[in-house]
């Protein structure tokens, strides 16, 4: 999927590449490829991780992991209220625009729920 998004990134761009280990080659081979255009932001588990060291901003989430599939989901969970927290300051920083977009969109969607 990552291979179709980022088929022509544009300059201006930012990649957002998320993986624990920092390690995954599906979110490495795109981010390389699309690098010398876009800026990266990793949220990884270490600085010194191939994604780590490939981005530009590097977001560093924290967890002793013991391979039990609670500690896989806490890592998830810290990583997506990340995502979140970029999403709102986005959103925040581009103002109403922003607000008129989420609108807009919700009312193409709302066909899909049931009321």
């Amino acid at each position: 999927m990552n291979a179709i998004v980022l088929t022509e990134p544009q300059e201006g761009d930012v990649i957002l590449g998320i993986s624990y280990s920092g390690e995954n080659r599906d979110i490495l081979i795109q981010v390389n490829r699309a690098k010398p255009l876009a800026k990266v932001i990793g949220i990884t588990g270490s600085v010194t991780s191939p994604l780590g060291e490939i981005a530009d901003v590097c977001l560093v989430t924290v967890s002793e992991e013991k391979n039990y599939r609670t500690d896989v989901m806490i890592t998830r969970l810290v990583q997506l209220a990340i995502v979140d927290t970029l999403y709102i300051a986005v959103g925040l920083r581009k103002g109403p625009y922003v607000t008129e977009r989420l609108t807009k969109t919700r009312h193409a969607l709302s066909y899909l729920k049931y009321s």
